[in-house]
């Protein structure tokens, strides 16, 4: 009894409406920041699955660089091996003695170019 003529008044003075009014313009706002807050998951999805790809190429690309370092120490492993059997066969030696001669041949080469161009100057 008591409810309904709490009702009853709430309806004649206007203020069942204003109440309904009111919580209808609360739901609109609840359902905007829904919307919104729906937006900002959607973006942090997708920013997400951009960081997730990234990372996987960064794996990729650090593997490929893995593989990258195995092989160069694989080729110097064996340029030591190399240097190391050069020495031990004395091909070393040879080989430097033989550069050596080349380069006193280009001093003198170079040393006969420059007399000839002082010539050319002079003459």
């Amino acid at each position: 009894n008591s409810v309904e003529a709490r009702l009853v008044e709430l309806c004649t003075n206007g203020k069942l409406q204003e109440l309904q009014e009111s919580i209808e313009v609360k739901l609109v706002e609840i359902r905007r920041a829904q919307s919104s807050t729906d937006d900002k998951l959607q973006e942090l999805g997708d920013a997400q699955n951009s960081v997730n790809e990234r990372v996987e190429e960064l794996g990729s690309s650090q593997s490929c660089a893995g593989d990258t370092l195995q092989e160069l120490q694989g080729v110097q492993n064996s340029v030591e091996a190399r240097l190391v059997e050069l020495c031990t066969n004395g091909k070393l030696q040879e080989l430097q003695e033989s550069i050596e001669a080349k380069l006193v041949e280009v001093r003198r080469a170079q040393n006969s170019t420059d007399g000839k161009l002082q010539e050319l100057g002079d003459a």
